[in-house]
This record gives C-alpha cells, sequence and structure tokens, in this order.
C-alpha cells in the first residue's frame, strides 16, 4: 500500500513523473505541511488552583531537575598528616565517593612560600675538572647573594655553607654588586665561579638535571655546558620564588593545562598558582577564569595533591601545610 497519494499536473493516468537533475522531489499530499509543537496552548494552561505550569516547571527545572549540579570540595593537608613520612608537597587526600563527575576547577588556594630560597630544587651544581665530575651542594637555607659566594669559600655560618665531593677541587665564589665594567661585556651585579687554585678550565653542566637547572637560574647562568677558567652570570642572579604547579593525577588530561619545559616534556595540571607574597608567608589565590572543560564522568573518592616547582621537581615547602577549595560538576541521573 503506498503511503502517499500522489498529485500529478495532469490528469492522465498513463503519464508518469520524471524528474530532471535538479533533484525535484515527486509532489505528494504533504506539501505545504509544517508541524510545531503547540507552545501557545501550553503557555496559558493552569492547574487546579489556577497556578502557571508553565512557570512551575520553570522553577522544577532550574532548581530541582537540572541536568548537571555543582558542589565544593575544601582539602587541607594538615587532616592527613598521619605519618612521619608525610609530604604536603605529595599526598593522598580521601573523602566519600563522588559518582558522576564531569567537571573539576581550582577555586581557592593557599599555599606557604617557602622560607628558604635555596632549597632542595636548586642547590647542586655538578662541573668537571680534566675528566672527573664533582659535585658543590649548597645546604638549604635563606641566603643573601653576598651571604651565597661567602658560603663558597667557608660558609658564613655553619648552616649557611657548601658541601664538596672533594675538597681539593672547590670552586671559589666571587660576586661583584656594582654595575661597573668587570671584564669585556661583563657588568656588576653576577658571579664568577672559578676553580680554587685560579688555573685550571672546569666544564659546568647546568642542564644535567631539574636540579642544576633551578641553580642556574639562581646564580644567573643560561642552561648550557660551557668550558673555561672563569665562569661569569648570563644574566642578573634570581632568588625569587616564581609559581607552584597543582598536579591531580586522577583528572583526566583534557580538563587540565599542559606546562612545557626546556626538553618538550611537562605535566598535566590543574592550574599554575603564582607566588607573590614574599618568603615564609602564606599565598592566596584564586583564579580569575573559571572555565571548565567537560570530560566522560568519573568516579571520585581520593585526590592526589602534587605540586612542582617551576624546574619540574617536587615544590620544597619545608613540609608547610596548604589548602584547596575545588568546584566539582557533577552529572545528573547517571548511574556511574
Amino acid at each position: 500500500m503506498q503511503s502517499d497519494t500522489f498529485l500529478n499536473d495532469t490528469d492522465s493516468e498513463d503519464e508518469e513523473y520524471s524528474s530532471d537533475s535538479s533533484g525535484d522531489l515527486p509532489k505528494n499530499n504533504n506539501i505545504g505541511q509544517f508541524y510545531k509543537f503547540p507552545k501557545s496552548e501550553i503557555t496559558d494552561d493552569r492547574f487546579i488552583d489556577q497556578s502557571s505550569k508553565e512557570e512551575y516547571f520553570k522553577v522544577r527545572n532550574e532548581l530541582f531537575s537540572k541536568p548537571i549540579v555543582k558542589a565544593r570540595l575544601c582539602i587541607n593537608s594538615s587532616n592527613y598528616r598521619l605519618t612521619t613520612d608525610f609530604n604536603s608537597s605529595n599526598y593522598v587526600a580521601k573523602f566519600e565517593e563522588v559518582k558522576s563527575v564531569i567537571g573539576i576547577t581550582l577555586k581557592r588556594s593557599s599555599v606557604r612560600v617557602p622560607q628558604y630560597n635555596i632549597n632542595k630544587t636548586n642547590n647542586k651544581i655538578y662541573y668537571t675538572v680534566g675528566s672527573t665530575e664533582y659535585t658543590a651542594t649548597i645546604n638549604p637555607g635563606y641566603y643573601f647573594v653576598e651571604e651565597l659566594a661567602g658560603a663558597f669559600k667557608a660558609g658564613v655560618t655553619e648552616s649557611l655553607s657548601v658541601t664538596w665531593s672533594d675538597n681539593s677541587h672547590k670552586l671559589t665564589c666571587t660576586y661583584f654588586p656594582s654595575n661597573g665594567t668587570i671584564v669585556a661585556n661583563k657588568n656588576g651585579m653576577i658571579f664568577k665561579l672559578q676553580h680554587q687554585n685560579g688555573s685550571s678550565s672546569t666544564t659546568i653542566s647546568w642542564g644535567k638535571n631539574n636540579i642544576t637547572k633551578g641553580a642556574a637560574r639562581l646564580l644567573g647562568f643560561h642552561i648550557e655546558e660551557k668550558s673555561s677558567v672563569s665562569h661569569y652570570s648570563d644574566s642578573i642572579p634570581d632568588f625569587s620564588q616564581h609559581h607552584v604547579d597543582l598536579v591531580i593525577p586522577e583528572i583526566p588530561d583534557m580538563a587540565c593545562k599542559r606546562s612545557i619545559n626546556l626538553n618538550g616534556s611537562g605535566n598535566n595540571i590543574i592550574d599554575r598558582i603564582p607566588l607573590r607574597n614574599p618568603t615564609g608567608e602564606y599565598n592566596y589565590y584564586e583564579p580569575e577564569n573559571f572555565s571548565v572543560n567537560y570530560f566522560t564522568p568519573i568516579k571520585l573518592s581520593s585526590l592526589t595533591i602534587q605540586l612542582y616547582a617551576d624546574n619540574n621537581e617536587l615544590f620544597d615547602s619545608q613540609n608547610t601545610d596548604n589548602t584547596f577549595e575545588f568546584e566539582i560538576t557533577i552529572l545528573v541521573g547517571t548511574g556511574l
């Protein structure tokens, strides 16, 4: 049985419909028909008590039948400090399971700026004399530039000192505070490093690892391997703390930012937290951009909080506490 009744242009039953290359379709009894949902009829529909059904459904959908809901997770590292080996830059925060999570954003954070400007992320120098490699390890602490230069000699104090892998092959360190010319093309506010005998050529491997890269920035050197009797800073030394990257491995990559390091590698981060406050003070941060990248629904019962310094080493916070407030987006009506 044919579902459509054809309306031919003539009364002839023998004449067949033919289509040209324009793609015309046969005419039928549905020509000109367009069906719409009768919105106008429902708009004025009312319950027995004369309250508007349209208003009721609007309130219900906005407040009680949302496709997604948002909730807050507040994490304080002090609540998870249960063992002696606890590290506030790498710990697991556990909580009651939350299902169907499709988004997460950082709303607020509180991270203490380290009291030490030289710490475990920037305190090693590798250098080669002849064919033998040696190390200089700066004891973590708070240094001024003159104190650091003095620590290479004998140590300003017992705490501000340098430990050598071989005391017969130490490096001397001199800081030039003024802007006057030191040598050709070199002005002041730089460090000078050389072998203690003043004549041996040394090769300093600033790019050996993340820690030596941190030491290079600290002392003002470019991350490259140079052989010379005297090594002068390429730029003004940088003793500041720049930022800390928040990494949570449980969160899918598509909801994260990508930090790019010198060698092209990096971490998938939730956010980059700038450290604007002075050393030793707590840094409070509230992101200005709250855009959410949604992902396939997942279950969350814990978050691994990892903090990385700007040279991609675990942040040396001297194990001080931190807090984070997250907003999570939950997809309603799924069983996941």
